[in-house]
């Protein structure tokens, strides 16, 4: 596949299920500073905003990063 480049349907058959589906997300896909974001619309249609794809083996940390930090956001099962 050549970067920047959508492939033909007939090519994208023989991709894995997961290069498939940002396949069919290719339009609303965003490269920024080297980063993979999905552009989205809220149900109202009134606000667009950019979500980054953090890639899978990744996940787990940026989870842990964003919620078992001091400035997280919230203190727990217990005390929320």
């Amino acid at each position: 596949m050549l970067e920047g480049v959508k492939q033909k349907v007939h090519e994208a058959n023989e991709c894995s299920r997961g290069t498939r589906h940002y396949l069919v997300l290719w339009d609303n896909l965003k490269l920024v500073n080297g980063s993979l974001y999905r552009s989205f619309k809220k149900a109202d249609q009134q606000d667009a905003y950019l979500q980054l794809i953090v890639p899978r083996v990744l996940r787990k940390e940026e989870i842990r990063d964003a919620h078992d930090s001091v400035t997280a956001g919230h203190m727990g099962v217990k005390r929320t």
